[in-house]
């Protein structure tokens, strides 16, 4: 989550970056970060998750990248696979992008 949301700040010059959790079943929640961001480009789109990519814009500033690594989304997706779900997104190019994720969390008797 905390990537996600840095990468959502990061790509929103204006308007607003949203954290939503919501109830999706007896142990399911969804976790999600939508932004009002730049939107990814259709073509950025095939190399999303790829470890190591590197893209730059007309800026000559990375766009599509929290770090220089290029790790942020792939990691992101590694971690969301390792707790049983999938890293799922939609986007619209100048409008903002959604990433979420829907992930079972175990009931405990505990208080």
């Amino acid at each position: 989550l905390l990537n996600l949301v840095t990468n959502a700040l990061k790509f929103t010059d204006e308007g607003r970056v949203e954290v939503q959790v919501r109830a999706t079943g007896l142990a399911a929640v969804e976790f999600a970060v939508l932004d009002t961001g730049h939107g990814i480009p259709e073509s950025a789109i095939p190399d999303l998750f790829k470890p190591f990519r590197t893209s730059t814009g007309r800026s000559g500033r990375s766009e599509f990248l929290f770090s220089g690594t290029g790790l942020g989304l792939a990691l992101c997706r590694r971690l969301v696979q390792a707790m049983g779900s999938t890293l799922q997104f939609e986007t619209s190019v100048g409008e903002g992008t959604k990433f979420w994720f829907v992930v079972d969390l175990p009931m405990t008797s505990e208080r």
